[in-house]
C-alpha cells in the first residue's frame, strides 16, 4: 500500500559571514536573499517496508532508495552571493545534518554538499561536514552565475516515515541548514 508523503524542505538557510578586518576593504561579501531557493524534494510516495535515502542532487535529480518513489525531480538548494572583489578566495561551509518535521514526527537530512558555479548529482559535490571544517575554496568571478552556492541533501529513508505529510526545517521540530562563508 502506497502512502503519499509531502516532503517540502523550506530550509531556512542561516548565514554568517566573516569578512577581513581591514577598514580599506570596502566590498563586502553579501548573500542575495530574494534570489535563494530552498531545496524541496517535491512529492514522494512511499510503503511501509521503505528502507532506503532519498538524495537531492545539486541539479535537482532526485534518486530514490527501496520502497521510495516520486517523480525524479526537485528543486537544489541556489544561494547567490555578490560583492567582494573579482579574483577574492572565500570559503564555504556549511552543516551536515538538518531535522525534518511535520511538527509531530521528524526525519533526519543526513547529509548535505555544495557545489560552485552549476548543480551536480549528488555524492559529486563537495560534502559538507560542520560549520569551520573542510570548506569550499572559490575565488570571486566577474561573471555573477559562477558565484551560485549549489547545495543537495540526502534524506536518511532508513525507516520509513511515520505519518504522510508536510515536512520542513521550519515546523516544530526542525532543524535548518547554516552555511558560513569567509572572505580570505
Amino acid at each position: 500500500m502506497k502512502r503519499n508523503i509531502l516532503i517540502l524542505i523550506s530550509i531556512v538557510f542561516c548565514f554568517i559571514v566573516l569578512m577581513k578586518n581591514d577598514a580599506a576593504y570596502v566590498a563586502p561579501i553579501r548573500f542575495i536573499k530574494n534570489q535563494m531557493v530552498g531545496i524541496e524534494f517535491s512529492t514522494i510516495y512511499f510503503t511501509s517496508t521503505a528502507s532506503g535515502n532519498i538524495d537531492i542532487g545539486a541539479n535537482s535529480s532526485i534518486s530514490y532508495g527501496s520502497g521510495y518513489s516520486g517523480g525524479g525531480s526537485g528543486t537544489a538548494g541556489v544561494i547567490p552571493i555578490s560583492g567582494g572583489k573579482v579574483g577574492d578566495f572565500i570559503d564555504i561551509t556549511c552543516s551536515s545534518m538538518a531535522t525534518l518535521s511535520d511538527d509531530i514526527n521528524t526525519m533526519p537530512i543526513s547529509s548535505t554538499e555544495i557545489v560552485m558555479g552549476s548543480g551536480v548529482a549528488f555524492g559529486s559535490g563537495t560534502s559538507c561536514a560542520g560549520i569551520g571544517n573542510s570548506p569550499l575554496t572559490h575565488q570571486m568571478s566577474s561573471t555573477s552565475s559562477n558565484n551560485i552556492i549549489y547545495m543537495g541533501a540526502r534524506i536518511d529513508g532508513s525507516t520509513a516515515p511515520a505519518e504522510a505529510g508536510t515536512y520542513n526545517t521550519i515546523n516544530s521540530g526542525g532543524v535548518s541548514l547554516i552555511i558560513q562563508v569567509i572572505l580570505q
